[in-house]
């Protein structure tokens, strides 16, 4: 319901943005300083007078607006991007276990030829075991420089993570006994961030949909560029954005940025969830249906951050060369929508929820010599407290905890490094949705029946570790811990090799199918040519489970499938070949 109070707050909160003092950085880890105002600007050229109107002049002759000044208008369009290609064989990541029916338990399909038949279905079928596909992406990300302290910053993707040979756009003609597939499963075009950056006298404002990334990107990841160290992600698929307005610079006197955001990261329902009547239909603009079921969020990030070349410097000299950083979210929620299905969203779909967090996150990164060091921690501390529609407990305490720690060292001109990561995701008591999945989609996302505290702990999904088991058995790092050394020599100039050895365990063993701490290892190696335009690699893994992911008899039954060869005890091991081909621009 509009009430002039919360709509008078927050103009008062946006208009507090443009006039606070300079003292807020960048949200996303790179915090250039506000330009001097320019000194004096030329008279405008042009004509003194205007010229006499003619008395010929036609009551019906259009009045043209004025012409702008050419030497005055700043134009620039810069287009940066990637067209992507990855091809993927990948070799019983089922594990084994079926995925069809109620007694599904597999973190990742089984062929089609391999699910269980229909009765009295006797046809034979190839039943390999494996899958072979491609996909491709095709990304711009165009900046126009509208003025010297104003820009426009999008991201569009085109194909994005298309199957080849899945959507081709024909007429469904049958050509040689095969039919021609139509149409496409998914929209081609897909607009995905678009923001302002503009400098001010007092600071630079941001505003508009852009991406969210923080530290070693362990929760906050862009899934693309890495402002803070100054690298991107070319194997990224999802990537985290943010609706927000924020103010960020130098705080002054000290060497310290800082930022303070206003963010939308839920808005409830809207007109766009309507089908009939006058809000549907009868405006031009859509708008937010009601202001309580929306999930509110302020940030604020303190942080010292150098150019990661000037890092990079100072360790190569042999000094201590350090950055750190605390980025800070308070988000809170008084209802919440409970539609489902094709329901049109009335009254009776809100449910009180008043929930509540806080989400500190915090960063360091020390280097010197030929070693270094990165550390970060998060956590999501709060309360929920009306759960009575979900039929657990009626309140439930958020703890959820994640770290990560990075050492890498290297010799040889840089030429040969290793590196040692070790990770920590909170588990929570709450079993999966799906007996016997492990995938973080599945995993419930409320505590289970009695209990009061919910702490399952996810790391961002485009935070990769590995190529099998955590990028897509079980989705991401999540009630797990685990120890990553890596080894890698660079024997020509764009030429690398790699190895990697993943070994995890589950941080709350009574929530995987197999109530054991051991989840498995996975032995990666890979060899890449980085040239300046063109990347090209190829790479094997193997994930060898252990026993924390076999599935007990009494969590999947395979009677009435009539398909005897389904493991319903060990897990077995999955692989994968891999290449990839990046063209950048």
């Amino acid at each position: 319901m509009f009430t002039p109070t919360k709509f008078v707050s927050r103009v008062a909160f946006v208009a507090a943005l443009a006039i606070a003092p300079s003292v807020m950085a960048q949200p996303q880890g790179s915090f250039p300083t506000t330009p001097s105002p320019t000194e004096g600007e030329d008279k405008p050229k042009g004509v003194a007078e205007a010229a006499p109107k003619g008395a010929s002049l036609l009551p019906t002759t259009q009045v043209l607006p004025p012409l702008r000044e050419r030497g005055k208008k700043f134009r620039l369009v810069e287009i940066d991007g990637y067209l992507r290609l990855r091809m993927e064989w990948l070799k019983n990541y089922h594990m084994g276990f079926n995925d069809q029916g109620d007694e599904g338990g597999a973190p990742f399909p089984r062929p089609l030829s391999c699910q269980p038949l229909n009765d009295g279905d006797t046809v034979a079928r190839p039943c390999k075991g494996s899958f072979n596909s491609s996909n491709m992406r095709l990304r711009l990300e165009p900046t126009f420089h509208v003025s010297e302290s104003a820009t426009i910053h999008t991201q569009i993707d085109l194909l994005d993570n298309q199957v080849l040979g899945a959507t081709p756009f024909r007429d469904g003609q049958v050509v040689g006994g095969l039919v021609d597939s139509t149409g496409t499963s998914s929209d081609s075009i897909v607009v995905k961030r678009a923001w302002a950056s503009v400098y001010t006298p007092l600071a630079l404002l941001e505003f508009g949909r852009m991406p969210n990334h923080w530290g070693l990107g362990m929760l906050h990841n862009s899934g693309g560029a890495d402002p803070i160290h100054q690298t991107y992600n070319y194997n990224g698929d999802f990537g985290d954005t943010i609706d927000r307005i924020a103010l960020s610079n130098t705080i002054p006197g000290t060497n310290l940025r800082g930022m303070v955001a206003m963010d939308w990261p839920f808005s409830g329902l809207s007109t766009d969830d309507l089908t009939t009547g006058q809000a549907a239909t009868g405006y031009g603009q859509g708008w937010d249906l009601d202001d309580s079921n929306d999930s509110k969020q302020w940030t604020i990030a303190v942080s010292r951050l150098d150019p990661d070349r000037e890092f990079r410097e100072d360790v190569a000299s042999g000094q201590l060369a350090y950055n750190y950083g605390i980025h800070f979210s308070f988000r809170k929620q008084s209802w919440d929508d409970v539609i489902g299905g094709t329901d049109e969203p009335n009254g009776s779909t809100l449910v009180p929820r008043s929930a509540s967090a806080l989400i500190p996150d915090l960063w360091l990164r020390l280097g010197k010599g030929n070693m270094s060091l990165e550390l970060e921690g998060a956590a999501t501390l709060g309360s929920i407290d009306n759960l009575s529609d979900q039929a657990v407990s009626n309140s439930a305490d958020l703890v959820q905890l994640g770290a990560v720690a990075r050492f890498g060292a290297h010799w040889m001109n840089e030429r040969l490094k290793f590196g040692f990561e070790t990770g920590y995701a909170s588990g929570d008591s709450a079993d999966s949705d799906v007996p016997g999945n492990v995938h973080i989609s599945t995993k419930s996302r409320i505590p289970s029946q009695g209990d009061t505290k919910y702490s399952l702990f996810a790391f961002d999904r485009d935070y990769h570790v590995d190529m099998i088991y955590f990028r897509q058995i079980a989705g991401a790092v999540h009630n797990a811990v685990y120890l990553r050394p890596s080894l890698s020599f660079d024997f020509a100039k764009a030429f690398r090799i790699s190895a990697t050895n993943i070994t995890s365990f589950a941080a709350r063993p009574v929530a995987t199918p197999g109530n054991e701490a051991p989840l498995g290892t996975e032995f990666d190696v890979a060899f890449s040519f980085e040239g300046e335009a063109l990347s090209l690699g190829i790479g094997y893994g193997l994930f060898i489970p252990f026993a924390g992911l076999d599935h007990l008899t009494s969590d999947i039954n395979n009677e009435g499938f009539g398909f005897s060869s389904i493991n319903l005890g060990d897990a077995s091991n999955a692989q994968t070949f891999q290449f990839n081909a990046t063209l950048k621009f």
